[in-house]
């Protein structure tokens, strides 16, 4: 039975809690978040992390841009981490910087355990030797983007969808705020990484208008690759965006567990692993 224990309580985090709750080799010891839930598994704030019981892997479903940079190292000091880091200008840097705090700490720590990052990384880099690479996002919800922007002071709720053009990508941003709206779009578009020198639309609207923006979680994906001879494609169609990404961290808890027990302790991404235990609950941890 692996323990385990769940970092965020938004859209991912809750895919998490239902993938745990009907998985009978993993029991879910405790969720951390800032917010009240009425759960079946004891809750703890994130100024509680040395306190909380010990478990094999906590699932850090945790926002990329005011989240995971300062509470990720926290997590690993105490066990074995995997999250779902999607800021890939800041990617290289943030996993060194968790392989030193993993290899001090005797742990694991599996990043970018999405789909971009993630899978499509594995896809890059068997694509990579059979011609020119490239990749398309959208159109659909990315939770990484709304996450920046619902961070913004004067923002009560906010969804980015992104929408692949003929040149590229445009950032579709639709905001319910209490606050001054240039300001806020101002902001938004400042924001280092994710729309800062971007084409950004910011789009205004009233709550229940962006209710129902937001009650549609799909997004796509696609990469591919070309030569003079030969081309192929990858291609992901999600219904549910925070819960495909979910599937993803919670099938990799056996990779992190495998290294864990072998001493493989340090940060890794998903190319870094061997897939045969993806997904593999019943895996022999003596390989």
């Amino acid at each position: 039975m692996i323990n385990l224990a769940i970092a965020g309580f938004g859209n991912v985090g809750k895919s998490l809690y239902r993938l745990a709750k009907n998985n009978p080799h993993v029991h879910l010891s405790h969720v951390f978040t800032s917010r009240e839930f009425n759960l079946d598994v004891k809750t703890f704030s994130y100024d509680q992390i040395e306190i909380a019981p010990r478990v094999d892997c906590t699932l850090l479903a945790l926002s990329s841009y005011n989240q995971l940079p300062h509470l990720a190292k926290e997590f690993l000091a105490c066990g074995n981490t995997i999250d779902c880091f999607d800021n890939t200008d800041e990617f290289d840097s943030f996993v060194l910087s968790l392989d030193k705090k993993a290899k001090q700490s005797e742990t694991v720590a599996l990043c970018g355990a999405g789909w971009d990052p993630g899978l499509f990384d594995v896809a890059r880099k068997h694509f990579a030797p059979l011609g020119k690479i490239g990749t398309s996002w959208g159109k659909g919800m990315s939770c990484g983007h709304s996450n920046a922007v619902r961070s913004i002071e004067g923002v009560v709720d906010a969804v980015e969808w992104t929408v692949p053009t003929s040149i590229g990508h445009t950032r579709q941003v639709f905001v319910t705020s209490l606050g001054d709206n240039k300001e806020i779009e101002a902001k938004i578009k400042a924001i280092p990484h994710y729309f800062l020198g971007l084409d950004t639309n910011v789009v205004f609207v009233g709550l229940e208008e962006l209710k129902k923006i937001k009650s549609d979680f799909s997004h796509q994906g696609k990469i591919w690759f070309e030569n003079e001879n030969h081309k192929g494609q990858l291609t992901l169609t999600m219904k549910d965006n925070p819960a495909f990404t979910a599937t993803i961290m919670f099938n990799a808890i056996p990779l992190v567990v495998n290294f864990c027990k072998n001493k493989k302790f340090g940060a890794y991404t998903l190319c870094d692993c061997p897939l045969n235990n993806f997904g593999n609950f019943e895996f022999d941890t003596d390989k």
